[in-house]
């Protein structure tokens, strides 16, 4: 059985289904090297709460040290790939990590392949960051990448088709599948013809644009009140978007709430929205409420978006506008629900949502790349 090594920051909770599922592969041996400190924003697994004390053997510390603000160095990883035996290691496609570039020199001189797990090329590199990214990454066996549109770009600069394999992304369905039947039960009392119930989940930053959706609403509901919407995060820009909706007089259909990771809780808000708002890039957002059956609306602009995106089929889970556009907003919200989404039409956006978008595709990628 091969043995394979995979360095990551840190252990976010969305991951537990599937690192779950990779230990107990049988064609694969898989460790977790990783870094206890959680980062801002991301919600940690308790590990000794999650996994028997057989699965605890799979898990391995180190730790994460920041120069500047963005070059990593991580200790504990030279010696470990110095002093181990194994026959892969996966390492985050992030050329600032100094201690890829020592791990790729001794994983060479040891005979060991190497896998980089990375967003590929975005599309918006230029001049020599994009000549640089584009030799950090030719420097890999094989690259894991989150989207279709990032393999395509690699091999529009060249890289061989069959270094390059697509595994997605996905966050803990069996959690949401627990979830979503048991709400499902209820599902009669979420849906009302008269009002739209549109929803953000997320951090809220500059990057996110939440002013923009609020801003359309304010023209949406200008004559009589259409529209109700959830804002759900904690960020810097919270008392901004708090004072821009007292300004626009919309505190009677805007509401804000505090960020949470109880899936009951995010559950019922997804089953109550009827679409989830996302003007700015979207992320994990999407996959957790495509998991919902709630269609996601977010802009078009792909090379400023996250891999994610991919997931949203326009007029089928959802809807891009152009992005920074409120008139954009205002009219692809109006082009969605004239059409009422029926929960019918939910039943049939999860179950395509989950055809890839699982853990357990992933898994089967992983065992056909590296066994």
């Amino acid at each position: 059985m091969n043995k394979i090594l995979y360095f990551t920051n840190t252990f976010p909770k969305y991951r537990k289904e599937l690192w779950k599922l990779l230990i107990l592969s049988k064609k694969l041996d898989f460790h977790f090297y990783f870094s206890k400190k959680v980062f801002k924003g991301i919600e940690a697994v308790e590990i000794e709460k999650n996994f028997s004390l057989s699965e605890l053997n799979h898990f391995h510390f180190i730790k994460n040290k920041i120069i500047n603000n963005s070059i990593f160095w991580q200790k504990g990883k030279i010696m470990t790939l110095l002093k181990n035996n194994y026959s892969k290691v996966i390492f985050l496609g992030d050329m600032k990590i100094i201690s890829n570039w020592i791990g790729i020199i001794i994983c060479r001189l040891r005979g060991k392949q190497v896998y980089f797990w990375t967003h590929g090329l975005y599309g918006n590199e230029l001049g020599l960051k994009k000549l640089f990214r584009l030799f950090f990454l030719s420097l890999a066996d094989g690259i894991l990448l989150y989207e279709n549109k990032a393999k395509n770009r690699l091999i529009q600069n060249g890289f061989l088709k069959t270094k390059l394999h697509v595994v997605y992304n996905s966050i803990n369905l069996l959690d949401q599948t627990s979830v979503f039947k048991k709400l499902y039960k209820k599902k009669n009392k979420f849906y009302r013809k008269d009002i739209r119930n549109l929803l953000f989940v997320g951090r809220l930053t500059e990057l996110k644009k939440v002013d923009l959706i609020i801003k359309a609403l304010s023209r949406l509901n200008l004559s009589e009140i259409n529209y109700n919407l959830k804002i759900v995060g904690n960020g810097e820009e919270k008392q901004n978007l708090q004072n821009l909706v007292s300004k626009l007089n919309a505190k009677q259909y805007i509401k804000f709430l505090d960020g949470t990771y109880d899936e009951n809780k995010l559950g019922l808000l997804f089953l109550e929205a009827d679409m989830l708002v996302s003007p700015g890039n979207v992320g994990l957002n999407a996959i957790h409420a495509l998991s919902y059956g709630t269609p996601v609306l977010t802009h078009n602009n792909f090379i400023n978006q996250m891999p994610e995106h991919e997931v949203i089929i326009e007029n089928f889970n959802g809807i891009f506008h152009r992005e920074n556009d409120i008139s954009s907003i205002i009219k692809n919200l109006n082009k969605w629900f004239s059409n009422l989404n029926s929960m019918n039409t939910r039943l049939k956006i999860r179950k395509k949502l989950i055809e890839k978008y699982n853990p357990k595709f992933q898994v089967r990628i992983f065992e056909k790349v590296l066994s």
